[in-house]
C-alpha cells in the first residue's frame, strides 16, 4: 500500500502533515516533492480518500446503516465503528486458529455498532491514521469479518488488497514461490482454493456478500480470493488509483433484495 502514483492536481488530505512526516522519516528526512499541480499519491491514500468519500455518501443516503473498519497486515486490527477507546488487535498464533478468531469475533458481536451518521467522524479519523507495513493476513481478516457481518443478513464485506495473502490462515505464499517444488506449489494452491471456497459457502449461507477490490499492477492470485465474490453476489474489481472512489461507491449502492434464494 506504500507504492505511489503521480496524479494531476493537488490533494489536501486530513492528517496529511502527519503522513508526510512519516514518509520523510523513511527517506532520511526528505519530504515528498509536489510540483506543477501534480501529487504522488500512495495506494493507501487512495483507499483512505475512497473510504472517506463513501462514508460521506452513506451518511447522506443511508444514515442508519452501520459501518465498521478492519485492517490486516502481520496482524488484524478491528476498529469497529470507530468509537471504541482502543482497537482489538489479533496477532501471532491466533491468526492460524479459526477457533481463536471466531472466539474473538463472538466477543465483539456483543458490542452493537452505531449508525454511520453517528460514527462517521470517528471512522474517518481511524482511516486516516492507518499506516502501511507488514504481511497480508487476508484469510484471518475474512474469517473474523464474516463472523461479525453474519449477524445481520444482507451485510457486505469489501476487501481491498494490493498484496498476496501470506499470513495466517489461507496463506497463498507457497502457491507462488518459484523456489519450491511444483508439487508443493500445486498442493498449496489447492489448499488455498479449499479454504476460500469454504468461506464462500459460509458467507452465502449467512446472506453476506463479499466484494474484492485490488489495484492494477499487483499480484494477489485473484482467481483464488475472487471466488468469494463470485459465489456471494459480490464484485471483483481491478482498479486504477484514480477511480477507486467510484468503485467503492458502486459496490455500496447495490441494494440487497433477498438472501438465501
Amino acid at each position: 500500500m506504500s507504492s505511489t502514483t503521480l496524479v494531476q492536481g493537488t490533494f489536501n488530505l486530513p492528517h496529511i502533515l502527519k503522513q508526510q512526516e512519516r514518509a520523510a522519516e523513511a527517506f532520511g528526512g526528505a519530504h515528498m516533492i509536489r510540483q506543477h499541480n501534480q501529487t504522488y499519491v500512495s495506494r493507501l491514500q487512495g483507499v483512505q480518500m475512497a473510504v472517506d468519500a463513501n462514508l460521506d455518501k452513506l451518511v447522506k443516503d443511508a444514515p442508519t446503516r452501520r459501518a465498521a473498519v478492519l485492517t490486516f497486515n502481520h496482524e488484524i486490527t478491528y476498529y469497529g465503528d470507530g468509537t471504541r477507546d482502543e482497537p482489538l488487535v489479533i496477532r501471532g498464533d491466533k491468526l492460524n486458529s479459526e477457533t481463536d478468531l471466531l472466539h474473538e469475533a463472538e466477543k465483539e458481536v456483543k458490542n452493537e455498532l452505531k449508525p454511520v451518521a453517528q460514527t462517521k467522524t470517528k471512522l474517518t479519523e481511524r482511516v486516516y491514521d492507518l499506516e502501511e507495513g507488514g504481511q497480508t493476513a487476508l484469510g484471518p481478516a475474512v474469517v473474523f469479518a464474516l463472523n461479525i457481518a453474519s449477524k445481520r443478513q444482507g451485510s457486505k464485506i469489501v476487501i481491498c488488497t494490493d498484496g498476496l495473502a501470506n499470513g495466517g490462515l489461507g496463506s497463498l505464499e507457497l502457491a507462488q514461490d518459484t523456489k519450491v517444488d511444483e508439487a508443493v506449489r500445486n498442493r498449496a494452491l489447492e489448499e488455498g482454493n479449499q479454504f476460500y471456497a469454504g468461506l464462500t459457502e459460509r458467507a452465502r449461507d449467512k446472506g453476506v456478500g463479499i466484494s474484492v477490490i485490488t489495484i492494477k499492477g499487483t499480484a494477489c492470485l485473484l482467481p483464488v480470493i475472487g471466488q468469494m465474490a463470485d459465489g456471494t453476489g459480490g464484485n471483483v474489481t481491478i482498479v486504477d488509483l484514480l477511480n477507486m472512489r467510484d468503485e467503492f461507491a458502486s459496490i455500496l449502492e447495490q441494494k440487497i433484495i433477498a438472501t438465501n434464494v
